[in-house]
């Protein structure tokens, strides 16, 4: 029996079985950096009902977990409930890699609220180039795209039918947005939201130019630093990948490297990679 865990900061997918198919229960987000351990115990407390008692592996992929002091607090609950099982915690970028690549090597990408990046020679990672978070980076991410769509409409950049759009979408004026925004605790999970006016508007030609010009600013600034070749594959996992699909490819091809695999989420294929390499940790 194994469990395998791809726990964000909104949603948390927990997968378990012993078979192609496994069962899947999706819960709330989990990050370390920002919330208590009570919050996984409680959701461990509610799954454990259904999870054998021989629940064998155990492999957590999360979010805050780039830190050492985080990932052991949430290896020290796991413990807790499952003291004979084998745990491996690891950072949502590492559950990207293994879901894209498997033992391949290749450059990873996700491309979602953030953006997180690397390059991996199939057994782990060799190079990263690291973000700068949001409003000083992240580009090619969500919260980036709606960084570039708040701003263009404040100044007064959107034409008169996308300006009342954006109004009505938001359903507040440029004045009372701003206050909005700037009342946020989370900014760049806010700015995020933009993505979903950008997909509905995506035939309005200054919306196509700013999503573009978000990907574009992500291969120049970050991923052009891994010295693709040539022709080379980028495999992409996250929203803004999938959903974007079409404009993130004519911009890698703008810069002679091709489109690999793109998945929404990792999960499935991070299960199907445990389930059939299980001397591979």
């Amino acid at each position: 029996m194994m469990l395998v865990v791809e726990a964000g900061g909104t949603k948390t997918n927990w997968l378990y079985g012993d078979s192609e198919s496994p069962v899947f229960r999706l819960m709330s987000g989990f990050n370390p950096v920002f919330q208590s351990d009570e919050v996984l115990d409680a959701m461990i407390l509610q799954l454990k009902n259904e999870l054998p008692s021989e629940t064998k592996e155990i492999y957590y992929y999360g979010a805050g977990c780039f830190d050492l002091s985080y990932s052991n607090r949430i290896a020290t609950i796991f413990s807790k409930h499952f003291p004979q099982s084998f745990i491996q915690i690891k950072d949502d970028l590492s559950a990207s890699v293994k879901a894209l690549l498997g033992n391949n090597p290749g450059i990873a990408v996700i491309l979602g609220t953030g953006t997180n990046s690397c390059k991996y020679d199939g057994k782990q990672i060799t190079e990263q180039v690291p973000s700068a978070g949001f409003i000083l980076g992240d580009e090619g991410s969500g919260a980036n795209l709606g960084r570039m769509l708040i701003s263009s409409w404040l100044y007064g950049e959107f034409s008169n039918a996308l300006a009342q759009k954006a109004e009505e979408w938001t359903g507040m004026n440029r004045i009372a947005y701003k206050s909005a925004f700037y009342s946020q605790e989370s900014a760049g999970k806010y700015a995020a939201k933009w993505a979903i006016f950008a997909r509905e508007n995506q035939d309005d030609s200054y919306i196509s130019h700013i999503i573009h010009t978000n990907f574009n600013q992500f291969i120049e600034r970050i991923l052009l630093r891994y010295n693709p070749i040539s022709g080379q594959k980028v495999h992409f996992t996250g929203g803004m990948a999938w959903y974007f699909k079409d404009y993130l490819e004519r911009c890698l091809q703008k810069y002679g490297l091709e489109l690999g695999s793109v998945l929404q989420e990792p999960s499935g294929q991070l299960w199907q990679f445990h389930l059939h390499n299980k001397n591979i940790r």
